[in-house]
């Protein structure tokens, strides 16, 4: 594969300090499974030769920077947020859900972060809440142990539905 364009690369490093901004929402320091998780979203890109290792480690150094110093509300109200297509806001905001749920727990101020995101991103509630879902099941440990989890219900819903609005 080629080299990331510089477009893409904003992209990739508006991305990252999102993750960090929510991973760092509950206000605990970030756990291991957080940090691998904002790993394994930055390494398939090394591991596709689009990264270089240094990239990597400057995106996440980059991150860390933002987070510190310019407000959550002021990042997602950038030009850049703007900037992105539909298909871009989707996986910015599924990244987002991802990250904050793979702990298993949605805690502190994620839950008013997400919901900004999902806002400045124009994400649609029920979509939200779908996806939502989703990674709550596949991020939690009780589902796959616990057969009397509600998601193990014989009657637990199982639908989920997207199409692209024309």
């Amino acid at each position: 594969m080629s080299k990331l364009t510089d477009y893409e690369l904003t992209i990739i490093r508006f991305t990252t300090a999102i993750l960090a901004y929510v991973m760092n929402a509950d206000g605990d320091a970030m756990k291991p499974e957080e940090r691998a998780r904002l790993m394994t979203f930055l390494g398939k890109y090394v591991s596709h030769g689009q990264m270089s290792h240094s990239q990597v480690q400057k995106t996440v150094a980059d991150a860390q920077k933002i987070i510190g110093t310019t407000p959550f509300a002021d990042f997602i109200a950038s030009r850049t947020i703007k900037e992105l297509y539909p298909g871009q806001r989707l996986a910015v905001y599924i990244n987002a859900v991802d990250a904050c749920l793979v702990d298993d727990v949605l805690a502190g101020g994620q839950t008013s972060e997400l919901e900004a995101l999902r806002r400045a991103l124009d994400i649609d509630l029920d979509t939200a809440k779908a996806i939502k879902q989703v990674f709550m099941v596949k991020n939690s440990g009780a589902v796959l142990g616990d057969i009397l989890h509600p998601t193990n219900a014989a009657k637990a819903p199982m639908r989920l539905h997207m199409t692209k609005v024309e």
